[in-house]
């Protein structure tokens, strides 16, 4: 309304980073004081932002994401069990990345002796299993979705990784930064694998790119991905393997595959209904994740609508909710007797978001435990302004912006 606009004292269109921390005080001691004077209006104004960028989603001026394995963490305490007690899989899944990152600080003179490194523990952990599956990203096509991460770390130096090139200095900080490197890295690395696989009576499968090679003809019916992702590529390999294993293994140090191969787990009940899917993770792979404990944690219907609840709370391309950590979302996502409907139908069917939003919008607000969140996030904001919240991110989000970021 023109009346508490009068009352703001910053222009219209300012954006977080311009918002020094004594302006911030002055706005919400401002807005403080207007709403116990003038609810109605107030109300009005906070159906929508009053900043370019919703301060909830800030931090220092810029986009705010906290951090993954928070999520993991939270999924550990309920599924983790001991690797010594008899949980071994006929096949295994290895996200390479984790064996690379793990390796690369090392003291090697010539990548022979690296790409040596990472086939000895690569075949170390498949000792125990008929069949190996070695997936990566497929970094030659280009990926939208990754550029603004990549864009995020800087700038590096091109190097050569054949074998007999010498180890650079800066190996991670290089390999990181450009994407032709690793490109280039696990081209080599992989050739480096399969030459070596070539002479192993073990079944192996390995991502080159798009391809999929394996070290005998018949192991699997796999020829190529269009998935540029590792994280969704071990899904199409656990449901290959299910056809002749039972329990499968996966390796990966990524808080996203925990959440995908969960997700899945329906999928994968579907192709053999007595599977067993762990998950490895830690830098020495010393924590052993039963997903069927995770399913039955959140509950078997709600397990698609984990990888909603990941994207929507915070992830790698998604900003996350100033002072809402991941444990906060996943209690409500697990006591909400609706959310697993609401989230798995979105899952599927992304078009219901409209038709839908009004009920995403009271479970947001409810994370946020507000007195009314049936009563939609303008009162929320209204009634948090009234409570001892020290910073306009503490406010939830409007309508509208909830909407974009839903969207997103």
């Amino acid at each position: 309304s023109s009346g508490i606009n009068a009352e703001w004292p910053l222009r219209p269109g300012i954006t977080p980073e311009h918002l020094s921390v004594v302006q911030e005080v002055k706005l919400l001691s401002k807005l403080k004081d207007v709403s116990q004077k003038r609810p109605t209006e107030t109300l009005e104004a906070l159906h929508y932002e009053y900043l370019n960028i919703p301060a909830c989603l800030t931090r220092g001026g810029e986009a705010y994401r906290s951090s993954k394995s928070k999520l993991l963490d939270c999924l550990k305490k309920v599924s983790t069990v001991d690797l010594t007690n008899g949980h071994h899989s006929e096949a295994v899944v290895i996200d390479l990345s984790c064996i690379v990152t793990a390796l690369c600080h090392g003291k090697y003179f010539k990548m022979a002796q690296f790409y040596k490194a990472v086939w000895d523990r690569t075949s170390l952990l498949g000792a125990a299993h008929s069949r190996v599956d070695i997936v990566t990203d497929n970094y030659k096509e280009d990926n939208i979705l990754k550029e603004f991460t990549r864009q995020g770390r800087g700038s590096g130096s091109m190097v050569n990784f054949t074998p007999e090139d010498k180890f650079p200095g800066k190996f991670a900080e290089n390999l990181m930064k450009v994407n032709e490197n690793k490109c280039e890295l696990y081209e080599q690395l992989i050739s480096f694998m399969f030459d070596q696989s070539s002479t192993c009576s073990k079944q192996f499968v390995l991502t080159k790119h798009d391809e999929v090679l394996q070290n005998r003809q018949g192991i699997t019916d796999i020829v190529g991905s269009s998935q540029l992702e590792a994280d969704y590529r071990i899904v199409l390999h656990i449901l290959d393997a299910l056809k002749k294993f039972e329990k499968i293994t996966v390796i990966s140090n990524d808080t996203d595959v925990v959440v995908i191969v969960t997700a899945f787990l329906g999928k994968f009940r579907e192709a053999r209904p007595s599977c067993k899917i762990y998950v490895i993770t830690g830098v020495n792979q010393s924590n052993c994740i039963d997903i069927d404990l995770i399913a039955g944690y959140v509950g078997m219907d709600r397990t698609l609508g984990l990888v909603l609840l990941h994207s929507l709370s915070g992830c790698d391309f998604t900003e996350s909710f100033y002072g809402r950590g991941k444990s906060a979302w996943l209690k409500e996502y697990v006591s909400n007797n609706e959310a697993g409907t609401l989230f798995s139908s979105l899952v599927k069917r992304p078009s219901l978001l409209m038709s839908e939003f009004s009920k995403l919008e009271n479970f947001v607000l409810r994370v946020y435990r507000v007195a009314y969140p049936e009563k939609g996030s303008a009162v929320a904001r209204l009634e948090l302004l009234s409570s001892n919240i020290t910073t306009l991110r503490s406010l939830p989000p409007s309508k509208p912006a909830l909407f974009q970021h839903a969207k997103r």
